[in-house]
C-alpha cells in the first residue's frame, strides 16, 4: 500500500523529477491490465505541459550570464573610480589632478554606491554617466590622458550587454501562458493521488493484486525517497534553489 502521497514539501525541480520517475514506473506496468492507462495519459499530458512551463519560468529568470555581465560593470565602476580618486591626490601633474577630480564627480553623478543600487536604477544611472562623459570633450580627454579608455569602454559595453540580455529576459518571461506553473502543479498532485487512491484501492478489491502490489512497492519507496529528502533540506536549512537535480536530468535526457 502507498501511505502518504504528499508531495507539497517537494521543490518544483523535485517534483518534475518525481512525476518523470512516477511515469517510467507507470509505464513499464501492464496498464491494459491494470486499467490505469486514462489516468497515466492525463498524468503525461499534465507533465508535458507543466514541464515547458517549468522550462519558460527557469530560463526566464536572471541567469548566470547576467549575473556575469552585472558583475563586470560593478568591477569597472568601482575600479574607474578608485583609479580616479588616486589621480585626484596623487598624480603629479596638478592639472590632470583637477581633471580627475572633474571626472569623478562626473562618474559619481549618481552615487558613489551606484554598483550596489537594482539592476534598472543601475542601468539607467551608468547610461547616464556615458552619456555626460561622451558629451564632454574634456572628460574624454581627461579618460585618454590618464590611460583609463579600458575601463570606461569595459563600463559601457558591460553595462550595454546586460541592458540588452535583460530586455530579452522579460519578453520571454511576458510571454508565458496565464496559466501559471503553480496551477499545473496542483493538476498534476491531484492526478497523483487519484492514481494512488486506485492503486490502493484495487490491492483490495482487484481479482489478481500482484501487479498492484508491484506497482505500490515501487511508488511507495519513491514517494519516502522524495519525502525523505525534503526532510533532510529543510533540517540542513539549505535554502538555495534547488531545481537542479531536474535540470540536470532533463539535460541527460536531452543528450542521449
Amino acid at each position: 500500500m502507498i501511505i502518504s502521497s504528499n508531495l507539497h514539501e517537494l521543490r518544483n525541480g523535485e517534483f518534475m523529477a518525481f512525476i518523470s520517475n512516477t511515469l517510467d514506473i507507470l509505464n513499464k506496468a501492464d496498464l491494459t491490465a491494470t486499467g490505469l492507462q486514462e489516468q497515466v495519459m492525463e498524468l503525461s499530458s499534465v507533465y508535458s505541459i507543466l514541464k515547458e512551463h517549468y522550462k519558460m519560468e527557469r530560463s526566464s529568470r536572471i541567469t548566470r550570464s547576467l549575473v556575469l555581465l552585472d558583475e563586470a560593470r560593478d568591477r569597472y565602476f568601482v575600479s574607474l573610480r578608485g583609479l580616479l580618486q588616486f589621480h585626484t591626490q596623487g598624480h603629479p601633474d596638478e592639472t590632470l589632478r583637477q581633471q580627475a577630480n572633474l571626472l569623478l564627480k562626473a562618474l559619481e553623478n549618481h552615487g558613489s554606491d551606484l554598483h550596489r543600487k537594482n539592476y534598472q536604477e543601475q542601468t539607467a544611472g551608468t547610461y547616464s554617466i556615458i552619456n555626460i562623459i561622451e558629451q564632454s570633450e574634456e572628460l574624454t580627454a581627461t579618460i585618454k590622458a590618464l590611460y583609463l579608455e579600458e575601463y570606461f569602454e569595459g563600463m559601457k559595453t558591460s553595462n550595454a550587454e546586460f541592458d540588452e540580455s535583460y530586455l530579452e529576459r522579460n519578453s520571454e518571461y511576458a510571454a508565458i501562458p496565464k496559466e501559471k506553473l503553480a496551477e499545473l502543479r496542483e493538476q498534476g498532485e491531484k492526478l497523483f493521488e487519484k492514481i494512488v487512491l486506485y492503486i490502493n484501492a484495487n490491492l483490495v478489491l482487484a481479482e489478481d493484486t500482484t501487479p498492484f502490489e508491484t506497482l505500490a512497492s515501487e511508488i511507495d519507496t519513491l514517494v519516502k525517497t522524495y519525502q525523505e529528502n525534503a526532510r533532510r533540506r529543510h533540517g540542513n536549512s539549505i535554502d538555495e534553489d534547488l531545481n537542479e537535480d531536474y535540470d540536470e536530468l532533463e539535460d541527460e535526457n536531452e543528450n542521449e
